[in-house]
């Protein structure tokens, strides 16, 4: 009763923002939520009441997974508060166990979610799947965590009939999919005939492995949901490759087809079954040739595209780019490989006004920083790596007016710039500051120079105080008291990356005051001399930062006996935690957690 009634104040859009989650809309009191509203001149409160008991008994169920045995015959009740002590229990014992993270990181959560950002890889990436035989494999800078069996018990399984078929129905749109598919369809035939309902399967992966294609699963699915489905990931096994889709997917506005295997034999059908397609991601597919590339973006394929992100394994054919200008598309976000690409083709078109984001990847002509400093509206810029790069060729970037995020990695000693030209670059005019970069700098990646020195630090600080994100990983020549003045001057971080800095101890971060850096939510400090002991009484004093000290880890602790006892492993859900700082702007400047290396 106190849960309903505090959840009659709270507003819709909060509602939609937990849809993704059975488990969260159930504890937030979102079930309840939308039955008393949606229904409460329909049906009396007692048995609305009463379908909520019920729904709740197979929610507790689903929490320590016993939804398949339906055989035995114990009171409902006092099932439903066997699971909840059970679980309440469990959550108690490891909440003090992975401190200071909250507690959502504990156990892993299989949810996956397309993310809105525009630096946003495959999903794959980001939600990793494992075939391995082993629970956990480094994979793509996320953990892979390998599907575990679900359990078996006697407990107790009513067919869940006092509930109606229009309550379920309106219950369902705010699960998740795999909520859907491994909760929800095994509690009884008739949730699992409605769980099949194809409107509820709007944001969807599919995996294809042998399994699936064998039985004819994943077609027969995407047959189902073609007209529903509004966001979509494939999901290859290796190996396997079998035409899965149907003739036409007309609301699909965003595909991820990462880690494609035979994308010139899938070029024409992809085209004509996703008419409405807005962001495509297609890194890493395999088998891509200048014919290929002819076929995906000819005049009249992906008229609606936005958002473009093709790194195709191996070299991009050099007819990519002057095929996309050529278009009539406006692209806004542009990820593909800087190698043996023709840059200058992009001036004077539509493209070069509507482009707001360019991710670039591998070695970029030198000539081609010309070309960039003309994209005047460009807000991202990220290129890895700046190889044999000099002064005049950097400062083509001070044009860029508008760009709050800047991303380089400056290949250590093969790069040319030199201290006095980043000084220059960092540095804006007394006259109309606001028409040259660095005015708008939010979020800066700056790693593997050498150059970058007290002096370019203290004319960083000068143009950018506001800065939110900084990267500086690998600046080796980067001494203690350029680090000092970045503690000091930088009073807006949220994000630092001080990874590979040599033979420096960080010694500012020893007597960190209150009033320095006192936005800092999560610092990474791989491959340094940096005393673990000083960052963890560090974490200790300001519990709400993420410390993270080597590939795969976090600094935290647990509470045993009032005494705190810190843990040499992290094991919670670390790719919820990259996840969601991922959302944030700015975290997009870090190095890898998992993986130590780009």
């Amino acid at each position: 009763m106190r849960k309903l009634f505090v959840m009659r104040y709270i507003r819709w859009p909060y509602l939609f923002h937990c849809r993704n989650s059975f488990v969260a809309a159930a504890d937030c009191g979102i079930v309840e939520y939308i039955v008393m509203t949606l229904f409460r001149r329909v049906f009396s409160r007692r048995v609305l009441f009463q379908w909520m008991r019920d729904f709740h008994f197979f929610l507790d169920c689903a929490r320590i997974g016993k939804l398949r045995c339906r055989k035995c015959s114990r009171h409902n009740e006092a099932i439903s508060a066997h699971c909840s002590m059970q679980f309440a229990a469990g959550m108690e014992t490891k909440a003090s166990f992975l401190l200071p993270f909250p507690s959502k990181y504990i156990t892993i959560d299989k949810r996956y979610k397309f993310s809105e950002r525009p630096n946003s890889t495959s999903l794959f990436m980001d939600y990793p799947l494992s075939e391995s035989k082993y629970t956990r494999k480094w994979c793509y800078g996320r953990k892979s965590y390998l599907s575990a069996s679900r359990s078996s018990s006697c407990l107790v399984m009513a067919a869940g009939r006092t509930i109606p078929d229009v309550v379920l129905l309106t219950i369902f749109k705010y699960l998740h999919p795999v909520d859907l598919v491994n909760g929800a369809s095994y509690v009884s035939k008739r949730w699992n005939l409605l769980s099949k309902t194809p409107s509820l399967y709007r944001h969807v992966r599919v995996l294809v492995n042998k399994q699936s294609v064998n039985y004819e699963s994943a077609k027969e699915f995407l047959q189902r949901v073609r007209s529903h489905v509004g966001r979509l990931c494939l999901v290859y096994e290796q190996g396997v490759f079998a035409d899965v889709l149907p003739d036409s997917m007309p609301n699909v506005t965003t595909l991820d087809i990462g880690f494609f295997p035979e994308i010139a034999d899938a070029a024409e059908k992809l085209i004509t079954c996703f008419p409405s397609i807005e962001t495509l991601n297609m890194e890493d597919v395999k088998n891509v040739d200048a014919a290929v590339v002819r076929r995906l973006f000819c005049e009249g394929s992906f008229r609606r595209l936005r958002r473009l992100c093709f790194r195709p394994e191996g070299d991009l054919p050099d007819t990519f780019i002057p095929l996309l200008s050529t278009s009539n598309r406006l692209l806004e976000v542009l990820s593909a490989k800087a190698d043996h690409t023709n840059m200058s083709s992009l001036l004077n078109t539509p493209i070069s006004l509507s482009l707001t984001h360019l991710y670039l990847t591998g070695f970029m002509e030198n000539e081609a920083f010309a070309t960039i400093g003309q994209l005047k509206n460009l807000t991202t810029f990220s290129l890895f790596s700046c190889l044999y790069t000099f002064d005049d060729h950097i400062l083509e970037l001070k044009q860029l007016s508008k760009l709050e995020h800047l991303h380089l990695c400056c290949s250590g000693q093969d790069c040319d710039i030199s201290p006095d030209g980043l000084v220059e670059l960092f540095r804006l005019p007394s006259k109309n500051p606001s028409n040259f970069f660095p005015f708008r700098l939010k979020y800066l990646c700056f790693m593997d120079c050498y150059s970058f020195n007290l002096e370019v630090v203290t004319e960083l600080s000068k143009s950018c105080p506001g800065l939110e994100s900084l990267c500086v990983a690998h600046d080796e020549f980067m001494d203690e008291e350029a680090f000092s003045m970045l503690i000091t001057n930088f009073r807006k971080l949220r994000f630092l990356d001080i990874s590979g800095l040599g033979e420096m101890k960080c010694g500012a971060l020893r007597h960190l005051a209150d009033d320095e850096l006192p936005e800092l939510r999560f610092l990474s400090l791989h491959d340094t001399k940096v005393e673990e002991k000083m960052l963890r009484t560090l974490n200790l004093k300001r519990p709400e930062l993420f410390v993270t000290t080597r590939p795969g880890f976090f600094i935290n602790w647990s509470l045993q006996d009032g005494k705190v006892h810190f843990n040499d492993k992290f094991d919670g859900d670390i790719n919820a935690v990259l996840n969601d700082l991922a959302e944030t702007d700015g975290f997009c400047c870090m190095r890898p957690v998992v993986v130590d290396s780009f």
